[in-house]
């Protein structure tokens, strides 16, 4: 009975999808995003602000625990956030976190 009474987690209340045609150009924008892993816990990340314009290539590097692996838990919408983060101008703030990971896809590359 317990794991009945979860609530959902944010994000799938939402009901409103991705445009068809979305994203298209590949543009990404954190604004001011900071992310904790659960509710009350610490923050992880603090007012991160970057733009990647379409078409660009991009790297995150850094020590352990230095967030790299929590900006995409972000960009995934897997944490609680603050701030905006805008996918092809769009906030995914505001489409339903399911019709959002039918779209995106984190590739990684190991050498």
């Amino acid at each position: 009975m317990t794991y009945t009474q979860i609530p959902p987690e944010p994000g799938h209340g939402t009901s409103k999808s991705s445009p068809k045609e979305w994203p298209k150009a590949g543009e990404v924008e954190f604004q001011d995003v900071s992310m904790r892993y659960y509710e009350g816990g610490p923050e992880i990340l603090k007012n991160i602000s970057f733009k990647v314009n379409p078409r660009e290539k991009f790297g995150i590097a850094g020590r352990t625990g230095a967030g790299k692996s929590s900006l995409v838990a972000a960009l995934m919408r897997l944490a609680l956030t603050e701030g905006d983060i805008f996918e092809d101008g769009l906030n995914i703030r505001d489409i339903n976190v399911a019709s959002s990971h039918q779209v995106i896809s984190v590739i990684s590359h190991l050498d």
